[in-house]
């Protein structure tokens, strides 16, 4: 039977950063998607169904594209055989008849330290900061998690984006996402093809970014990254959002949800 060949978590980072490569990640979500059933943020739509397959396939090799390591021999098996047996059932037909038999996939568990225990190390986190150190970074996320998933990345001197040059954001919304597709798009568009853009807007992110490197950027669908990093590093001192950086993202909340669907929290 047919097995997708798929580079590990490690070799992955090391190819975003050897190459400048871009990354697309798909799970359960994307594929549930690519059948035209909803997934727990994302109604099903038949153009975003129709771009994740296409993704799956695409052919850039500047653009990486993520699937789960959930073939072959896997730590995953071993501390965790339940969740290692849900995934089973992904690893067959019809999930594997979207691949491209004769490409090289690599791993959708980069930002996953609960699916591949042994990334779960501050040797690898400081390899992943090696991907925007010295860099301009936009952020494109959801206005619900702009705050309470991804407020470390608000000090680039320490967080999670350490080492980062500038961070600016676009907003969206928090679920369906895939409906403001061509506003978010029109949004990063006005920004310099220096800067590096990290994603975390669901099934949305995995297709926008193989957009977002077809306009000239480098972009990568980070997912739960940064909570995972903010999970790890919980016991470091928390970071200061300023007043002004605040009501900035407070503001670009509202303005990307509408007044009653913003869901910022308090400081």
């Amino acid at each position: 039977m047919y097995r997708p060949r798929i580079v590990e978590e490690w070799e992955t980072i090391r190819t975003i950063l050897r190459e400048r490569a871009s990354i697309g990640r798909y799970g359960d979500g994307e594929f549930k998607l690519c059948f035209g059933k909803k997934q727990i943020s994302q109604l099903p739509n038949p153009l975003l169904q129709q771009k994740l397959r296409a993704v799956l396939k695409s052919q850039d090799p500047k653009f990486l594209v993520g699937i789960p390591r959930i073939w072959g021999r896997s730590d995953l098996q071993v501390y965790d055989p339940h969740k290692w047996a849900w995934w089973q059932g992904y690893a067959r037909s019809p999930t594997i008849d979207l691949f491209d038999p004769k490409k090289l996939y690599y791993s959708s568990f980069i930002t996953r330290p609960d699916s591949a225990i042994h990334i779960e190390c501050e040797d690898y986190w400081k390899m992943c900061q090696g991907i925007w150190k010295k860099r301009r970074v936009l952020v494109v996320c959801g206005a619900q998690g702009a705050l309470n998933k991804m407020a470390k990345a608000m000090d680039p001197s320490r967080g999670f984006l350490a080492g980062a040059t500038e961070v600016q954001w676009v907003l969206g919304p928090h679920t369906n996402a895939f409906a403001m597709y061509d506003d978010i798009l029109g949004k990063v568009d006005k920004y310099g093809r220096d800067f590096l853009v990290i994603l975390s807007m669901g099934p949305t992110a995995t297709v926008m970014a193989y957009d977002i490197f077809k306009m000239g950027f480098q972009a990568l669908d980070i997912g739960h990254m940064p909570m995972f990093f903010a999970r790890e590093h919980s016991k470091s001192p928390p970071n200061k959002i300023t007043e002004y950086a605040y009501q900035k993202l407070l503001d670009m909340s509202r303005e990307a949800q509408g007044p009653e669907e913003s869901n910022v929290p308090n400081q």
